[in-house]
């Protein structure tokens, strides 16, 4: 259910930015901060630190929803091709994507069972030591680019507060929409409230900036990454006073 929720709200969010690009706001990685919400680098860490290890799964599965608009952005955003690439070359960008290859290698190990019996070997324990290490550096580069060029100089300042508006308004509608549906739902728990809470109240992708083509591009993105970083950690510390 909170996967099904998540969807239309990065979906509608996505093709709103796309069509925004070409008209009002001609920046290339406009699109990237609405197809996807920063669960991996601060909606799960804070949702651990709210309520333990045991219910990350909650914030994991709304960062996996939002996958469905998320890798096939990525993808076109930092494909190589003109800015208004054709059907074909679109597809063929998606279907090529590292991060597409990998999810689908991850979840066919799985389903497989391939997963476990690797498990079982003792592979598996230094397959993924291996690529936490390696993930660690990645991480440390996502928040130095949004900081890198973060800038309220008067010619960025308007842009960086008319797009995190935009951005806060249109996640706030949905999260108004969100609970409203699950008023709904009989037998919804306290968790998977929070969780959607906390998920429509993140800032956007901490990608947007890496997928910037110009100076323009990337103080945009890492200007309002790093306003709406603030509303979330407000909203943090208000689920924290009321779930306490």
């Amino acid at each position: 259910t909170s996967m099904v929720l998540v969807i239309p709200s990065v979906l509608f969010g996505t093709l709103w930015a796309f069509r925004a690009r070409k008209k009002t706001l001609p920046y290339h990685n406009l699109p990237q901060l609405f197809t996807a919400q920063e669960t991996g680098m601060l909606g799960i860490p804070l949702f651990m630190i709210l309520f333990g290890t045991a219910e990350a799964y909650r914030m994991g599965v709304l960062d996996l929803a939002q996958a469905v608009t998320a890798y096939p952005t990525i993808a076109i955003l930092s494909a190589a091709s003109s800015e208004n690439p054709s059907p074909k070359a679109i597809l063929k960008s998606v279907l090529t994507s590292p991060l597409l290859i990998m999810s689908a290698l991850g979840l066919t190990l799985n389903i497989s069972g391939i997963g476990a019996w690797l498990d079982r070997l003792g592979i598996r324990a230094v397959i993924t030591e291996s690529t936490g290490f390696l993930g660690q550096p990645i991480s440390a580069l996502m928040i130095f680019a949004v900081g890198y060029n973060f800038s309220l100089e008067k010619e960025s300042r308007a842009v960086i507060f008319k797009v995190s508006a935009l951005h806060f308004a249109y996640f706030a509608i949905w999260a108004l929409v969100i609970q409203g549906i699950l008023c709904l739902i009989p037998g919804v728990d306290a968790m998977t409230r929070w969780a959607l809470l906390l998920y429509t109240m993140l800032p956007a992708s901490y990608l947007a900036p890496t997928l910037g083509r110009s100076r323009e591009d990337f103080t945009m993105a890492s200007g309002v990454c790093s306003l709406l970083t603030l509303p979330t950690l407000l909203v943090f510390c208000i689920i924290a006073a009321f779930a306490s």
